[in-house]
């Protein structure tokens, strides 16, 4: 096994942007890979295209199949280090760099490698105008590598361990959404008797933070993406500033019903159900704490603010007049026609939901355990132990 360099063994492709003022050079059959496109390992389009007069009068040249493509300037990179390998010739953004393989490496085996190395690229991102890291360092980095052979016997071990968690990853996704579905199934097309109003007792709101420093206060205020995917993330917040003392009933509750009453036209009105918490969490002033009433189900309550038709009404009764941002007020959003049948139907949909979670909960299990498995493949498999 020898020890390279990694700018010996592969060569590397920039990106660009065509001028956006020219129609003629975008909706074209050649893909524009950007950050948002490399959500998954293998790359076989993108939501842009160019033409060929397009990539002619860019620098967004074409990238040959076969080569890995890595993310160097995206705020994703304050966690995450997209990799990706490219199955037809696409083209980048200037955000994004492809690693084209000489004959004596593996692509699958450099992609597994490059994602090896995602904590130390990590190490080299610099927050300037955006986050990005200099891809000479990872030219500059000395890696082994094995004959030909034993690389494709590696990345054929990597890849069934990372389809393995990747089925898994699907199978907890699906889960997060039987809820919604068994919902839209039992009460999509029931009259629509009451608005929200006679669902919800009380609408409490936190105050606006500005973030502080993690060393000086434990409590932590919540972002407002805390609550967009529908599943409450405790992980999205912020350092309450230095010396703040909450009132007590800006903390948040196991049970709470969390909504949003700021966000884009699509996400205002989002909600969660709060499980577990540290309690160490903070409302801030874009996030609701919705009390129902007694004859009201928790459970069934954000179920019916996650239906698509009550999301479709919270959505057209936002107002605001900037693009990106919308806002809900409390009699707008109470407003809001609902079904709502009698609590004894909304607990036997509560139980159901319940089970779901519980299947949930131990899918989540399992993918845990995927990943050290994963991790451990890994750094054997670079280390030459594997």
């Amino acid at each position: 096994m020898s020890r390279v360099r990694v700018r010996e063994v592969v060569s590397v492709l920039g990106g660009g942007t065509p001028r956006r003022s020219v129609p003629e050079y975008y909706g074209g059959d050649i893909p524009w890979v950007t950050p948002k496109d490399m959500k998954q390992r293998i790359i076989i389009g993108a939501q842009i295209s160019l033409t060929e007069e397009g990539v002619n009068n860019s620098p967004a040249k074409v990238v040959p199949p076969g080569s890995v493509l890595v993310v160097v300037r995206s705020g994703v990179l304050k966690h995450t280090l997209p990799v990706a390998l490219t199955t037809k010739p696409v083209t980048l953004n200037q955000d994004m760099k492809a690693l084209v393989p000489a004959a004596e490496v593996d692509a699958r085996y450099l992609v597994h490698m490059v994602k090896a190395l995602e904590s130390t690229v990590l190490s080299w991102v610099r927050a300037t105008t955006a986050d990005n890291w200099p891809i000479d360092s990872l030219l500059d980095h000395e890696i082994s590598l094995p004959g030909l052979r034993e690389q494709r016997r590696i990345a054929a071990i990597l890849d069934q361990a990372d389809s393995l968690r990747a089925m898994r990853c699907i199978t907890v996704r699906r889960l997060e959404l039987l809820a919604q579905e068994l919902y839209e199934s039992q009460f999509a097309t029931a009259p629509r008797n009451a608005v929200l109003s006679d669902a919800i007792a009380s609408l409490t709101g936190g105050k606006n933070l500005v973030g502080g420093d993690d060393s000086c206060n434990s409590r932590r205020v919540l972002k407002i993406s805390a609550v967009t995917s529908g599943t409450y993330r405790e992980t999205e917040s912020k350092p309450l500033p230095d010396g703040y003392e909450p009132p007590s009933d800006h903390l948040v509750r196991p049970g709470d019903v969390l909504i949003s009453r700021a966000n884009t036209s699509a996400l205002v009105g989002a909600s969660a159900l709060v499980g577990s918490t540290s309690g160490n969490m903070v409302l801030p002033d874009k996030l609701w704490r919705a009390t129902p009433h007694v004859h009201v189900s928790p459970t069934f309550l954000v179920a019916t603010l996650q239906a698509r038709r009550v999301r479709s009404e919270i959505s057209a009764r936002a107002t605001g007049t900037g693009g990106s941002m919308k806002n809900i007020s409390k009699p707008r959003l109470l407003s809001t026609p609902i079904h709502l049948p009698q609590l004894a139907i909304q607990q036997r949909f509560a139980e159901q939901v319940l089970a779901t979670q519980r299947a949930r909960e131990v899918a989540i299990a399992h993918l845990e355990s995927f990943d050290v498995l994963f991790g451990s493949l890994q750094h054997r498999a670079f280390r030459g132990e594997l």
